[in-house]
């Protein structure tokens, strides 16, 4: 059984990178192949054809890197937050101290220590000019190869514990199989062995393709849930709705399909949640992705290298808003943006209409299926079905109250001539789209007691809908809406004569913004309400109507490129003289390799000419946040839409200070992680001789500037005051909880008799250790630690003598 890691609830980057510890121990235990010997790889046994091993750089396979055989953790090209995963993860099975071997012949010519990232790492290069790269190193080599000596020279030349890249001035060569280091637990993650192969040039390579034996594996990748995103203003899903997840699993004949049919009435956006099973219940990315549409090929993903000038596009393969490293997620585009060097496209319609978002998949009205497969690098392949119904209802109109007969009251409506008949299922007896086509119109009427809708009786053929005979008091509204091809329209609501519209003056609008488009709800107290329109602009230009939209809303879409430039914006009411609402957002829209710089109250954006991968938004609204108890805001939090859109060059967010008001180092720039429902820090650099605070970025999102005003808790320290302890070496450790910006790498001090002690702090654990503890004599020993936090917080010291027996 795989161990669990405690989770550090410190704050900062740290906490951030720890979420990776997550992944790493939940990770993996599928069985792979025991180490091959050259030239002998092992094939994978799934259910997929038998995977082929290329060769290697002198024609011979690589072999295992480790003495144990490992399991997968992480696979190649897998989600990373600003960029994709160059190697595999292998696990070492929660233990550290593992013989890692030379994948092939070649000269170990570079070595990195450093405290996060690759921890130690060491670099082997072959002929040919390929490299393999094995990071999170316990200890290098230093019997035969002298490397940990070789270290300890250039640490004390750079005064540093971490030097980083340490450059052989004579590299050393080694043999296929030979000993080089020990894995361990260095740099980012719990312990585990990152192992890379780079083709001359430094372009990552998957090392399965590069001859790395695959591991056995017979299960095939999860396909999870499909969630399906409106591309357009126009477009709505189940009548009403912007974006909708259909869980995935098997039907009634056994095979995986969505739950229901996705019914949409314009282009859509689509990605499917996936992974690779590993261990007991770790996931890793799948290798390769396929949408069909009624048979066609639409879509191929696949990444088998990559240059690092590529990291970015991370962001164009998977959906950032669902996709994270712990716990493992992995949300997968079905379309290719504009960028994705990666995505393979068949079938193109042609160009998209305006304001319709790049990859957005535009079906013509009726049913269709889509088939999803995914494939791991074993060969396992999953495919899933999934109905979709596209139909494009056209609104009732000829509304009109009537009494009908013994005066039940009724509505007349029309359905227009061009109203689409309903198509014939395309994809056979056996699609989940079979059975599937109807044509019609759907009516509530609203329950003024109960404050709700409820079903009344519409027949298409008579024109009418019919409200219930005893309705005391009687409805004071009614919505209805066509059906075409199974795929409801807009609502369009119809009140009684003499129902008098009423609307709060202190409405309050919520603003949504999605991939192509932003959405301006007003909440209603009931369903009706007088005229509403968004206007935009100092002259008020109107932009559009508000349109009843479901429950006791009223909403209207507008695209980015048409709200670009024309804040503010404003929602009036013909009947009232000042506007209800003033919404705090503001739209640009940036062409693909122009820049942008802007100035707002309190902040400034820039955008580099290669920020964007392709013509889009840049939506920024502001809005006050108190921060949290422990993390007190400063300014306005700044919000920047669509939330995740990706960049391929970093853009800079500054945040203006008051010099002299807080200490700078106390403030940071945090990031909300709306799934986690928290502030977690991401940086920020002083500028300006520290009238501004500055982070780059490469994904959308809600930024605030807090201040990290919580020193860090000491939760327990070892030796404990009080304790007893036999004579000899003892382990130092203490337990550190920080919410904030966390702590250095020497960010717990611990004071032995009046002697400090060097020690280094692993937030992926939350534990500090002295390194290389001293010898403890016989008798009474005083121990204090205390901790410090990157904003220069300090906890309250945990001191107390504790006692060494001496021997009998």
């Amino acid at each position: 059984m795989p161990l669990r890691p405690r989770q550090s609830s410190g704050g900062g980057r740290p906490a951030t990178l720890a979420l990776l510890a997550i992944l790493i121990l939940t990770g993996g235990s599928i069985a792979p192949a025991p180490d091959a010997s050259p030239g002998q790889p092992t094939a994978a046994s799934g259910t997929g054809p038998k995977s082929k091993s290329a060769a290697g750089p002198t024609g011979a396979a690589l072999r295992w890197p480790l003495e144990i055989p490992g399991t997968l953790l992480s696979t190649f090209g897998e989600y990373r937050y600003d960029h994709l995963h160059a190697g595999i993860d292998i696990s070492t099975r929660g233990g550290t101290g593992f013989r890692v071997l030379a994948a092939a012949a070649g000269e170990i010519f570079r070595l990195k220590v450093e405290w996060r990232g690759y921890g130690r790492a060491l670099y082997l290069r072959h002929a040919g000019g390929r490299v393999t790269v094995y990071g999170h190193l316990q200890r290098y080599e230093d019997t035969r190869l002298g490397l940990e000596r070789l270290v300890a020279r250039r640490q004390e030349a750079a005064a540093n514990r971490y030097p980083g890249d340490i450059y052989l001035e004579r590299p050393i060569r080694v043999a296929q199989g030979q000993l080089i280091a020990y894995s361990g637990e260095s740099g980012v993650g719990l312990p585990h062995l990152h192992f890379e192969v780079r083709e001359a040039g430094d372009a990552p390579i998957d090392p399965f393709e590069a001859g790395l034996p695959r591991p056995v594996d017979r299960r095939p990748p999860v396909l999870a849930s499909l969630t399906v995103t409106a591309a357009s203003r126009e477009s709505f899903i189940d009548g009403e709705a912007r974006e909708v997840v259909y869980p995935i699993g098997p039907d009634a004949t056994g095979r995986l399909a969505a739950a229901r049919p996705v019914r949409v009435s314009g282009p859509f956006l689509a990605a499917i949640s996936a992974y690779d099973p590993t261990g007991d219940s770790g996931r890793a990315g799948i290798a390769s992705l396929e949408l069909s549409i009624d048979g066609a090929v639409r879509y191929r993903l696949a990444v088998r290298s990559f240059r690092f000038d590529q990291y970015p596009q991370s962001g164009l393969i998977f959906d950032h808003r669902f996709s994270r490293l712990g716990p493992a997620a992995f949300a997968y585009r079905l379309a290719r943006l504009p960028g994705n060097d990666f995505g393979r496209v068949q079938g193109e319609s042609g160009p998209l209409a305006a304001d319709v978002h790049p990859g957005a998949i535009d079906l013509a009205p009726g049913s269709h299926q889509m088939e999803i497969t995914a494939a791991d690098s074993a060969g396992n392949r999953t495919q899933a079905r999934v109905c979709v119904q596209v139909g494009r209802p056209l609104a009732p109109d000829g509304l009109e109250w009537q009494s009908g007969p013994g005066g039940q009251a009724v509505v007349r409506f029309h359905l227009p001539s061009d109203q689409p008949a309903p198509d014939a299922v395309k994809a056979g007896a056996r699609s989940p789209c079979a059975g599937i086509s109807s044509r019609g119109v759907e009516g509530e009427f609203w329950d003024a007691q109960a404050r709700e809708f409820r079903p009344a009786k519409c027949s298409v053929d008579e024109g009418l809908c019919r409200l219930p005979d005893k309705s005391e008091p009687a409805p004071p509204a009614l919505r209805l809406r066509a059906v075409a091809n199974g795929v409801p329209g807009p609502w369009s609501l119809v009140a009684r004569d003499g129902q008098a519209p009423a609307l709060h003056d202190d409405v309050a609008v919520r603003v949504e913004a999605w991939p192509a488009f932003v959405d301006i709800l007003v909440p209603l107290d009931d369903p009706l309400a007088p005229p509403l329109r968004l206007s935009g602009g100092l002259g008020r230009t109107p932009l559009d109507d508000l349109s009843y939209r479901s429950d006791l809303f009223m909403g209207a879409g507008v695209g980015y490129s048409r709200a670009a430039g024309m804040a503010p914006f404003v929602v009036a009411a013909s009947n009232h003289g000042t506007p209800l609402a003033n919404l705090g957002f503001d739209v640009r829209w940036v062409e693909a390799g122009r820049s942008l710089d802007y100035q707002g109250p309190g902040f400034s954006l820039h955008l580099p000419e290669g920020a964007r991968f392709f013509a889009g938004p840049v939506a920024l609204r502001t809005e006050t946040t108190p921060g949290t108890e422990r993390l007190p805001s400063v300014a306005d939090a700044i919000e920047i839409l669509p939330e995740g859109e990706s960049l391929n060059d970093r853009a800079t967010l500054s945040f203006d200070l008051s010099p002299g008001a807080i200490a700078p180092e106390s403030l940071g720039i945090y990031r909300w992680d709306r799934q986690r429902a928290r502030w977690s820090y991401e940086g920020g650099d002083l500028q300006e001789g520290g009238s501004r605070l500055s982070l780059s970025f490469r994904r959308y999102g809600r930024f605030a500037l807090l201040q990290d005003a919580s020193p860090p808790t000491l939760l327990e320290v070892w030796p404990s005051p009080g304790s007893s302890l036999t004579p000899g070496r003892s382990t130092f450790t203490a337990r550190v909880e920080d919410e904030g910006k966390g702590l250095n790498y020497d960010g717990v001090t611990f004071e032995l008799d009046g002697h400090r002690l060097e020690s280094e702090f692993d937030p992926d654990r939350g534990l500090a250790k002295v390194l290389g503890p001293p010898a403890l004599s016989a008798g009474r020993h005083h121990l204090k630690v205390v901790a410090m936090d990157l904003a220069g917080n300090e906890s309250e010291p945990i001191e107390g003598d504790f006692l060494v027996r001496s021997r009998k």
